[in-house]
């Protein structure tokens, strides 16, 4: 009787579906953290799956491309046939867009709970089919900011869906202009721009990059109470050089959270790839499992100001062989620096 070595296997099965299981629990994170739905991201997920499966196996027939995938080979033919994917609106916004309907036709901001037709009751049963109770979606819009309850009756607190300071629009406008403001900055040798003027000035920035949503001066107080400029009378002074996110404002976390993943897992796969050790990017952690936790209030200060002088070393030596050309006319490349945070909670 031929022996077979059972631990083996059952070793390779379990560490292949560990690091699976800590890209999917790093996903629940965010996914929670930021108020996304699940069915969003899957449905994402698969688009861009057979989008850059097709791109990378183009010899692929679509029964293959469906084996190397693990997806309907239907759902492939199909996403191959569209440049954009299909969005379908989650049960709780269609709901949302509902109820601000009939408010808005009603002229009113408040719609009744229970009680017949155009209740919030009878539109989430229409639209969820009872999949999701009015309580369940009642109580999610209440979370979110968009309903406030009012005993028998909600009451809308949006009835447009307009850009705000939480929007990405706000958030681009902010950092093209930061990024604008600290550009002229290096070019003349200054932390200083004057507030108004047809040319190097903040109004010259802000009319360059604005959506026409915001004012001047309401960009100029985001930046100010976030601590990148300061006011000095007739002009600015520039006094961070990065851009991080309002800990009140997820989207601004979403975008800056998937620039740093896509960054970082393009920098691990082309590592992975390429043989010559010369024409690898630098990918190194330094951390040690020794260190008693009560050391850690000394070390972290002592370890980001190293992390902030090679960050200033690295940003001057990036603007001595920056050419003369537009901003984004060449992909980024750089570094980032980071000191992380134990990944086990």
């Amino acid at each position: 009787m031929k022996y077979v070595n059972t631990t083996n296997k059952r070793y390779k099965a379990i560490s292949l579906k560990r690091p699976i299981s800590k890209l999917a629990h790093m996903m629940a994170k965010i996914s929670l953290k930021f108020n996304f739905l699940v069915f969003e991201f899957i449905e994402l997920y698969k688009f861009h799956l057979v989008k850059l499966a097709r791109k990378q196996y183009s010899e692929y027939s679509i029964v293959e491309l469906s084996a190397r995938t693990g997806l309907d080979r239907r759902y492939i033919s199909e996403t191959l046939k569209n440049e954009k994917l299909k969005e379908t609106p989650s049960k709780i916004i269609l709901v949302l867009k509902q109820i601000r309907k009939i408010c808005i036709n009603n002229h009113t901001k408040f719609i009744i709970k229970h009680g017949g037709e155009n209740s919030f009751d009878d539109i989430c049963l229409k639209i969820s089919s009872s999949s999701l109770t009015s309580s369940a979606i009642a109580k999610e819009l209440i979370r979110q900011g968009e309903l406030v309850d009012h005993d028998t009756q909600y009451k809308i607190v949006n009835l447009v869906d307009t850009p705000t300071e939480k929007s990405l629009i706000y958030l681009h406008e902010n950092r093209n202009i930061l990024s604008e403001i600290k550009q002229y900055c290096n070019d003349n040798n200054t932390f200083y721009i004057p507030k108004y003027g047809k040319l190097d000035s903040f109004e010259y920035v802000f009319l360059k990059n604005k959506s026409g949503m915001f004012s001047l001066e309401k960009i100029a107080q985001e930046l100010i109470e976030k601590g990148f400029m300061s006011d000095c009378g007739d002009k600015y002074k520039l006094i961070e050089w990065i851009y991080l996110a309002n800990h009140k404002n997820a989207p601004e976390y979403i975008e800056l959270l998937s620039e740093e993943l896509e960054r970082l897992t393009n920098t691990i796969i082309s590592n992975y790839s390429t043989p010559e050790e010369r024409q690898k990017f630098y990918q190194r952690n330094s951390y040690s499992t020794k260190i008693k936790p009560d050391m850690y209030p000394v070390l972290k200060p002592e370890i980001i100001n190293i992390l902030k002088k090679t960050n200033i070393e690295i940003g001057r030596l990036l603007d001595e062989n920056e050419a003369n050309v537009p901003r984004n006319t060449f992909p980024p490349f750089g570094a980032s620096l980071f000191s992380f945070k134990d990944t086990t909670k």
